[in-house]
């Protein structure tokens, strides 16, 4: 078997289709109307770069016994797995008129993600409704399910179809599939 350095890309993704919240805020808008995003597989190198972001520093100063840790916002992690794998999205809009996309896209060597960098993404990404980002990390999951760290915790009953998270607290609505 021959192994490829070509990253391998999703179909795109109806946001609707994978949260009801977003369909919910579509209502009954035309499937050309609709969002969609198309994801990549991870490579090593996002795996390096979403790494060296959760990583913990410490920082001794010189004169004393200061220290400084780095803490990390989960948020942030997200949004840079979204940045890092998004590579191409429809129907989300930076302006109401639906006239100008909110994200670009740019391909270098053979990789495709939004263009400008990731303060540029983040700050665009940051405006869309939770329900949305929500929606589209869950595709990024899917799509990359070792970066999914809710996957494991929820266990479905084979009889009653129940879904609980692994202290046996039912759940509503889990995260992620249910096997």
């Amino acid at each position: 078997m021959a192994i490829f350095a070509t990253p391998v890309h999703s179909e795109p993704r109806f946001l609707g289709e994978v949260s009801k919240d977003v369909a919910r805020l579509e209502g009954d808008a035309a499937e050309e109307d609709k969002a969609w995003v198309r994801v990549r597989q991870a490579t090593e190198s996002d795996n390096m770069e979403i790494s060296a972001m959760t990583s913990k520093t410490r920082t001794v100063f010189s004169q004393g016994s200061t220290e400084s840790l780095q803490e990390v916002n989960p948020r942030d992690v997200r949004a840079m797995e979204v940045f890092r794998t998004l590579t191409d999205a429809g129907n989300l809009w930076s302006n109401e008129e639906g006239t100008i996309p909110l994200f670009n896209f740019e391909t270098v060597g053979k990789i495709t993600r939004a263009s400008g960098g990731f303060q540029d993404f983040k700050q665009k990404y940051g405006k869309l409704p939770v329900e949305v980002t929500s929606a589209i990390l869950e595709v990024v999951y899917k799509f990359n399910p070792g970066w999914d760290w809710t996957r494991d915790r929820f266990v479905g009953c084979p009889e009653c179809k129940h879904v609980f998270d692994m202290y046996d607290h039912e759940v509503d609505e889990p995260v992620g599939e249910v096997e």
